[in-house]
């Protein structure tokens, strides 16, 4: 099912196609498991049913979800003139980027010529396997989009194509057909619109929906604002990939406050509140926010951790049933899979707590442990002595004194070493075991940066 109302928008004109006399090239660029094998897929069966003659080759690289995938679509009006299934180095006349770091990718940029190539890319990127392995790891989006002006000799069309495809269809999926849509839009695609719409019909797959992300790849094309409009009206969607502008200290500390405020109580907000804004007229003698910035990221990860009672309370809000049904159409069944004491089974191979999926009974018992939140560390919590929650509160007492140490003997000499102190949760993230070892990971430079605070 799809997310799409009624849109007024005008005809919209036809692009001019080219008449083809020699090989026409498009390199489908993209991870797998988002569809980029179907649009290579669509567009050969589109040429044949044109009456032109094609080849379709899928480089798929790591063969699993996520990785990288190419698809080289050849189209001819003559078969003696396909030698060869793969592109050639700077061969490429449309570049569909379905995935910007796939598409920037030094595989996909051989392939482009200056002048001759053309691109629609995707602005918003997937997770790779490097973000797994790194959850430091940062994406330079603008770096790579420079790349692939460089090597296109002009700048990339680009649009958020994931986001734009969950906020009109309710499912990301989508976001390949909307890519291959605007590239016809512009004249990118050498084949006709009747083709297209009979290759994904044979195609057989969600028909309904890759019809409609066609359809708005080609609006996009004509009128990305009036596009833009529409996706805003339907529902909220995620937003765009991309750096956005520093909030103001005063405004950072108030919206983890409320939410502190929400997901446990006033008091642990107002405490919250007291020890950054102490921190922060620490630091004000020195000039700047960053140790007082680090400290409200790092202090809300130790108090707001997302225990049972906050699970069940995120469960439970309306918010969540809404989104629900704004993302599905009708009846549901939930399952949930639990690791949290008691539900959770020791793996004894690997000595991890292994989840269980149970059913839709879950929700009524979640709903009612968010009611209870108020015995949260108290004797009657029933999750107090378990090792995650004692974790929680070594942590918590843990950090508390690290940050009145660094109040007290701040100064400029040891300004850096507060500040990569201060930031040492960022670094204990996960659940359970994963979470205890990374804990156990940072003791080591904690009693160093400790030593250079003096």
């Amino acid at each position: 099912a799809t997310r799409s109302q009624e849109f007024d928008f005008p005809a919209l004109p036809d692009p001019v196609i080219q008449e083809l006399e020699a090989p026409f090239n498009v390199l489908v660029a993209g991870v797998g498991g988002t569809g980029v094998v179907t649009i290579g897929q669509v567009l050969a069966m589109a040429a044949h049913l044109e009456g032109l003659f094609s080849s379709n080759l899928d480089v798929t690289g790591l063969s699993q979800k996520y990785g990288a995938v190419l698809s080289h679509v050849r189209v001819s009006p003559e078969p003696g003139m396909l030698h060869a299934t793969r592109i050639a180095a700077g061969e490429v006349d449309t570049l569909i980027g379905c995935d910007l770091i796939a598409a920037a990718g030094d595989e996909a940029l051989a392939k482009l010529a200056p002048g001759r190539s053309r691109a629609v890319v995707a602005a918003d990127p997937l997770p790779t396997a490097e973000f797994a392995r790194n959850p430091d790891w940062k994406l330079d989006k603008s770096a790579l989009v420079a790349r692939l002006a460089t090597a296109l000799g002009s700048d990339p069309v680009l649009c958020d194509a994931q986001r734009l495809a969950s906020a009109l269809l309710g499912d990301a999926i989508g976001a390949n057909m909307l890519m291959l849509g605007a590239a016809w839009q512009l004249g990118m695609i050498p084949v006709s619109l009747v083709a297209i719409d009979r290759a994904i019909e044979l195609n057989g797959v969600a028909l309904r929906l890759n019809r409609e992300a066609f359809l708005w790849g080609r609006r996009l094309a004509v009128d990305a604002a009036a596009v833009e409009r529409h996706a805003a009206a339907i529902g909220p969607a995620p937003a765009a990939a991309g750096p956005a502008e520093e909030e103001p200290l005063a405004g950072l500390i108030a919206r983890r406050a409320d939410f502190l405020r929400a997901s446990r109580d006033e008091p642990t907000a107002s405490r919250y509140r007291e020890l950054v804004e102490r921190v922060a007229g620490a630091e004000a003698a020195l000039g700047g926010d960053e140790l007082a910035r680090t400290v409200a990221q790092g202090y809300f990860r130790v108090l707001a951790t997302k225990d049972e009672f906050e699970v069940a309370r995120l469960y439970s809000r309306p918010e969540f049933k809404a989104e629900l049904e704004r993302v599905f159409e009708g009846d549901l069944r939930l399952s949930f899979h639990l690791g949290a004491w008691p539900f959770g089974r020791l793996d004894p191979t690997t000595g991890r707590v292994r989840k269980r999926e149970f059913g839709a009974w879950v929700m009524p018992a979640l709903t009612v442990l968010a009611k209870l939140r108020f015995l949260r560390d108290t004797v009657l919590d029933p999750f107090r002595n378990t090792a995650e929650r004692k974790l929680d509160r070594a942590l918590l007492a843990r950090y508390e004194e690290d940050v009145a140490r660094i109040v007290a003997r701040l100064a400029p000499g040891n300004h850096r070493a507060a500040v990569e102190l201060a930031g040492l949760p960022v670094k204990i993230r996960g659940f359970g075991a994963v979470r205890e070892r990374n804990a156990r990971a940072t003791e080591g430079e904690r009693e160093q940066l400790l030593a250079a605070l003096g």
